[in-house]
């Protein structure tokens, strides 16, 4: 690689260690500086050391002091280039959901201050762990920042007030893209969850439960409302056929009280008769019919 071209590279390929941007320790930092140091130090150029390589010395330095630096690191990574895309509704079908969502969350886990970082998993993953990696997105915490946005370089600052004012304006501007990175995420959450299918899954049995209940609850008023009507029936029933009893048992009492009536009236009438023939003269019917119409009108 000629030396003009490593003025271009970014400071992880200046080590060797392009492979692994964002996730290189310090240790590892160091090792590749070490390495990079034997072959661009101007000690080991020699009399032939040239303008361009004392730049490229220097900025493996800047490499080095940068990258081994945790919050110059934080710094440099969030201005690499990212992309920062995340899946539409249209750009996944049930079948792809794993991959499309999987590879953007995966992409976005660099940023995680929490390691490791979930993965979605697949149609096999227990519900417990779908569960925990929604409520890791849900409070995932970033260690991206904006500050390449800020207008004030505060090492240029003539005093602490100047200071103070300007990471004050600072913080402002870069607020607005904090917002926006956040609200990003938020919405790759939501869409992925409300397009689980396994959450999908998981909500539509507990709809069918509930409208199961509902049809139960419905279905038991219905047969308790259909049991209490009957039983009105039955009770309307009962005092109708009693009603018919009682009206038969005053009809037969009625009836067996004119028969009786009139088979005692026939008994007087055939004493009177008896007695007219047995002592003629005496004025029998009269008292007698009298008495009986009396008792028995």
């Amino acid at each position: 690689m000629q030396q003009e071209s490593l003025l271009n590279e970014n400071l992880y390929e200046l080590l060797n260690l392009e492979h692994k941007q964002f996730v290189a320790s310090v240790d590892e930092v160091k090792k590749a500086y070490r390495k990079a140091s034997l072959k661009y130090h101007p000690d080991k150029l020699g009399e032939n050391i040239t303008e361009t390589d004392k730049q490229v010395w220097l900025k493996v330095q800047n490499a080095y002091e940068t990258l081994s630096d945790p919050a110059r690191r934080k710094k440099y990574d969030s201005t690499l280039p990212f992309d920062d895309v995340t899946p539409k509704i249209n750009d996944f079908t049930e079948e792809t959901f794993y991959k499309v969502f999987g590879d953007c969350f995966i992409n976005n886990a660099r940023f995680s201050t929490i390691k490791p970082v979930p993965t979605i998993g697949d149609k096999n993953t227990p519900l417990d762990e779908v569960k925990s990696f929604y409520s890791f997105w849900d409070n995932f915490k970033t260690w991206r920042e904006f500050s390449q946005y800020a207008e004030y370089d505060t090492e240029e600052a003539n005093d602490r007030y100047e200071k103070r004012w300007m990471e004050k304006q600072n913080k402002k501007q870069t607020e607005k893209y904090d917002k926006e990175e956040r609200k990003r995420l938020i919405d790759l959450t939501n869409l992925a969850y409300s397009n689980d299918p396994r959450i999908k899954a998981v909500q539509k049995a507990e709809a069918d439960a509930k409208e199961a209940i509902k049809k139960a609850k419905k279905d038991a008023k219905a047969q308790q409302y259909k049991l209490i009507e009957e039983a009105k029936k039955v009770e309307e029933e009962k005092k109708v056929q009693e009603a018919k009893d009682e009206a038969v048992k005053k009809a037969e009492a009625k009836e067996a009280k004119k028969l009786a009536g009139r088979k005692y009236r026939q008994t007087v009438k055939d004493l009177i008769a008896y007695c007219v023939e047995k002592m003629p003269g005496t004025n029998y019917d009269k008292y007698y019919i009298d008495e009986l119409v009396k008792k028995y009108p």
